[in-house]
């Protein structure tokens, strides 16, 4: 692949890679520069800071400011219309290497007649429309309600761009759906997530808490262990932590109410949080948004003990076969009294090593990937 080049254009800044969009995008540069591609990075910025470290695995980074939020006036989604650097689209004309366009918030330039003879391809990490509807549906401001509802409409008008893409990579299988037949124009195939790895660390034997993860500022997690604690941890006197990104003064203070048994883990480091993930007994992965893909499911089975998820969790895995399932508090809870008592097994260690020999393995998906590029 020495002779092989490639342009991907990110939404955000994929390092330091400490949220799901950009670790899947991190994981993949990593996997395609360790095939021998040449990569041109192109980032915009929002809130993160140039990485030196992205230079290991890519021969240029260009870095772009998005526009203000003037472009909320814009016919176009603000999460695309605030991506509207003409000098990206000048430097991708720098040679004829394919693109790839991270998201649809990326694809400002995806019609432009001075890409019309590019191979331009899509990694599509959800249907945006269907998440933002999401979004609309628990918001309580008023304010950024509107600004979801509206954003949902203007997202489901622009997604006709997707006609212009050679190749769209949808991330799960309801998208995979869902793509396949509303753009008949263009080739649809399913590549699962790059994960930073695809081999089963978990240990056998018992952990010493329960874990709730995930990045807390995000309004969909905050809410999720807001339900958990209220219907689920404050009902247990088995140890519980709760670790995340940036959590609000509104979540630390539910915590304190249990301090007890619940403790709240702000901001760790990528290793703590590797620790935490593999000394847990009990993972339990919730959520009341179907939308995308979850890595920190996959990261809590490749690296962790007994997992518990919803149904929504799942949606668009097959991760159902490795996991215990429950949809109400009440199933929940009984089913947090058994797995806390319980080893986990080397035959469960087995049986996650088949699920990952068949789904979200790294060297497949790059096998796909590069077939679809070159």
């Amino acid at each position: 692949m020495n002779n092989h080049g490639l342009h991907i254009v990110a939404f955000d800044v994929p390092y330091p890679a400490d949220y799901g969009g950009v670790i899947e995008i991190f994981n993949k540069i990593k996997a395609l520069h360790n095939a021998g591609v040449k990569i041109h990075l192109h980032a915009y910025q929002y809130g993160r800071v140039e990485a030196a470290e992205l230079l290991q695995y890519c021969e240029k980074v260009y870095y772009y400011k998005r526009s203000g939020f003037n472009t909320l006036l814009s016919i176009r989604p603000y999460i695309v219309a605030s991506r509207d650097s003409w000098q990206l689209l000048a430097n991708l004309q720098l040679n004829q290497w394919p693109i790839l366009f991270e998201g649809l918030h990326t694809c400002y330039f995806l019609n432009h007649k001075k890409l019309s003879n590019r191979k331009k391809i899509v990694r599509l990490h959800n249907v945006e429309h269907n998440y933002y509807s999401q979004l609309a549906s628990r918001e309580a401001n008023l304010f950024k309600k509107i600004y979801y509802v509206v954003e949902s409409y203007k997202l489901k008008w622009f997604e006709a761009i997707l006609v212009n893409a050679t190749h769209l990579l949808p991330i799960s299988t309801t998208d995979e759906i869902y793509f396949r037949e509303n753009y008949k124009e263009s080739t649809t195939t399913l590549i699962d997530p790059f994960l930073e790895n695809s081999e089963v660390n978990a240990q056998i034997g018992m952990g010493q808490y329960i874990l709730y993860h995930g990045n807390l500022s995000v309004n969909e997690n905050e809410q999720a262990a807001t339900y958990l604690i209220k219907n689920l941890f404050s009902k247990i006197d088995f140890p519980v932590i709760i670790a995340g990104k940036n959590p609000s003064q509104s979540l630390q203070d539910k915590v304190k109410q249990y301090s007890g048994h619940i403790q709240l883990v702000a901001n760790p480091s990528r290793e703590t949080m590797q620790k935490l993930v593999t000394d847990a007994q009990l993972h339990v992965l919730f959520t009341a948004q179907p939308t995308g893909i979850k890595l920190k499911l996959f990261n809590s089975l490749l690296n962790g003990r007994h997992c518990l998820a919803n149904s929504l969790m799942l949606t668009g895995t097959d991760a159902g076969t490795v996991c215990e399932i429950a949809d109400d508090a009440e199933t929940m809870l009984a089913k947090v009294q058994q797995l806390v008592l319980l080893p986990f097994t080397e035959e469960q260690v087995q049986d996650r090593k088949m699920f990952f020999n068949a789904h979200c393995n790294n060297n497949s998906s790059l096998e796909k990937l590069l077939k679809i590029l070159f």
